[in-house]
């Protein structure tokens, strides 16, 4: 009776550590995290028709992951994952890209997704003529499209990256050498809320990445847009104050991601989603949320 006690507990205690290390996605509550949201409305003031009049959504690829690795505790439900880049358009031709998500081969051997290439070369030829481009951090998924861009001579005079996201660019081109002039950037530093633009300001948020960036966005019509990058995957982390497992943190991300600062972010924007229910927070995966946007015309979108 000893002996199968002591197996029993010994095997919940493994399958209480594998819970922990899996599957356990809590944040803390009484998070003191500021994304200082007025601050970021200050800095972004400008007249109504100097304003955005639009974001539209260009997603080059989707593919499903299970639900417990984007913080959906024991669910293995498959949830569909976009790659995502934003086009800030201020009319006339003015436009502002945030992130820059990859190639066919990005996409399908390392996303293991599925591509869509019309949209694709949408996205580069946005890239081609954007006045800014901005990525929110520097993971493959949101970054590799600028050393692997066709027409790299085009985004130099727009790139507006960070420190960390410019040291990663060689990682991602395809031979691990830049393209003049993607060798000779100059960094741009967001440490407190700044504007590039009317209605749109920057901040630095790291925690899932070292050059991670938050982006506010009003548009004319006075809808405003926190893209917030990997914070969290999916809305629902949001909703519910959920983050991914640790085993996806440690394993999924290399560096690994500072648990505990990207806890007390997605705690703070639960509750910056309940103070402020109007403002659209946009996880930059989140598939069903994005469709369900478009519909609603909060985003546009070039799929059909």
């Amino acid at each position: 009776m000893r002996r199968f006690l002591a197996f029993l507990i010994l095997g919940l205690g493994v399958l209480g550590g594998l819970y922990w290390w899996a599957v356990e996605n809590g944040t803390p509550a009484g998070t003191s995290y500021d994304f200082r949201l007025e601050e970021l409305r200050a800095a972004a003031s400008a007249p109504e028709l100097d304003r955005p009049e639009a974001i539209t959504a260009i997603d080059i690829g989707r593919a499903n992951a299970p639900g417990f690795a984007v913080g959906k505790g024991l669910d293995f439900a498959p949830v569909e994952m976009a790659f995502t880049a934003y086009v800030i358009d201020f009319g006339g031709g003015t436009q502002i890209v945030v992130d820059a998500p990859g190639d066919r081969q990005i996409v399908e051997e390392e996303l293991k997704g599925t591509f869509f290439p019309e949209l694709y070369q949408e996205l580069v030829a946005e890239m081609d003529n954007a006045d800014a481009i901005l990525v929110t951090h520097e993971h493959l998924d949101h970054l590799s499209l600028v050393p692997r861009h066709p027409r790299p001579e085009n985004l130099g005079p727009a790139l507006r990256l960070t420190p960390p996201q410019i040291e990663e660019l060689p990682a991602f081109s395809q031979d691990g050498e830049l393209r003049p002039p993607l060798d000779r950037l100059i960094s741009e530093r967001f440490r407190d809320p700044r504007a590039i633009a009317p209605g749109v300001a920057v901040l630095e948020t790291p925690g899932h990445t070292e050059g991670s960036l938050t982006i506010f966005v009003q548009l004319q019509n006075g809808r405003e847009y926190l893209l917030i990058g990997d914070i969290a995957w999916v809305m629902d982390n949001i909703e519910n104050a959920k983050t991914r497992p640790r085993i996806m943190q440690t394993f999924f991300f290399d560096p690994p991601e500072d648990r505990a600062l990207v806890q007390a972010q997605v705690r703070a924007l639960h509750e910056l989603q309940k103070a402020e229910p109007e403002l659209v927070i946009l996880p930059s995966h989140d598939a069903a949320q994005q469709d369900g946007l478009v519909r609603e015309g909060v985003l546009l979108s070039p799929r059909p």
